[in-house]
């Protein structure tokens, strides 16, 4: 598990968010993650938080695309998750960042079938 104090270096640094960019390719889980360090998070919340976001993410990614996903990005993912909690249920802000990414996705995916 990442130490509390690298967490909150890092992710406030913004290298959580430059690597799911520019390795992994995600640009609009970039974009959510970059967006929640306009607010000061506990480590526990901050874990929770970013976990929630990801994991759903993961979950509206496969269910909108055809085929397998790229197992390779995935399992990177997946393997960080591994060492991060579950989110709480009372943190209310994860699942309205979660309901978002899943508009954001329904919404590049409407857009998607129509320019086809």
């Amino acid at each position: 598990m990442i130490p509390g104090k690298s967490l909150q270096f890092h992710f406030y640094r913004g290298d959580f968010e430059k690597w799911i960019r520019d390795v992994l390719g995600y640009e609009e889980l970039a974009e959510t993650l970059s967006e929640m360090k306009e607010s000061e998070f506990k480590v526990e919340v901050l874990r929770a938080r970013i976990r929630g976001v990801i994991s759903n993410f993961l979950e509206t990614s496969r269910e909108r695309k055809e085929g397998q996903p790229e197992r390779g990005r995935i399992a990177e993912v997946e393997e960080y998750l591994k060492g991060l909690p579950p989110p709480p249920k009372e943190h209310v802000f994860e699942l309205k960042m979660e309901e978002r990414l899943k508009r954001m996705l329904e919404e590049q995916k409407k857009k998607g079938q129509r320019s086809q």
